[in-house]
């Protein structure tokens, strides 16, 4: 039986028309590790750059993947407990207000983006600490 991970892998590969060995090639690993990836039970140790690598090629988002192996992005670890908590409070409610929520977030940052330009900005938490750059 396939991982979660490698199940989504598999048939997104297969509905690109893209062989193992072509999608190996492109993402800089050897086909077996994309054969252990796509039908053991446990995938094998995936790092952010492969799963990045394989979001790129399979035209998916990278959330997605890092989802399906229950990994948090480095980049997107929360860095402060006030991003903690909103993980933990977003986490509890249902699905289909989690995706109310996200939309509303990005296009607040869309909106802040294109008042304060394309500069890296910190904006302060309310428990005074700093957040990652926008």
């Amino acid at each position: 039986m396939s991982s979660k991970i490698g199940k989504l892998i598999k048939a997104r590969r297969k509905a690109k028309g893209l062989g193992l060995r072509e999608l190996a090639r492109r993402i800089g690993k050897s086909p077996a590790y994309l054969v252990s990836l796509e039908r053991e039970d446990q995938s094998p140790g995936t790092s952010d750059d492969t799963l990045q690598s394989l979001a790129t090629e399979l035209e998916l988002d990278s959330d997605i993947l890092h989802a399906a192996v229950e990994r948090t992005p480095e980049k997107s670890a929360p860095k402060s407990s006030t991003q903690v908590a909103l993980y933990r409070l977003i986490g509890a409610l249902p699905q289909d207000r989690q995706i109310e929520l996200k939309k509303q977030l990005e296009a607040e940052l869309h909106k802040h983006k294109h008042v304060h330009g394309n500069n890296t900005t910190k904006l302060e938490n309310r428990d005074g600490g700093k957040s990652a750059s926008t």
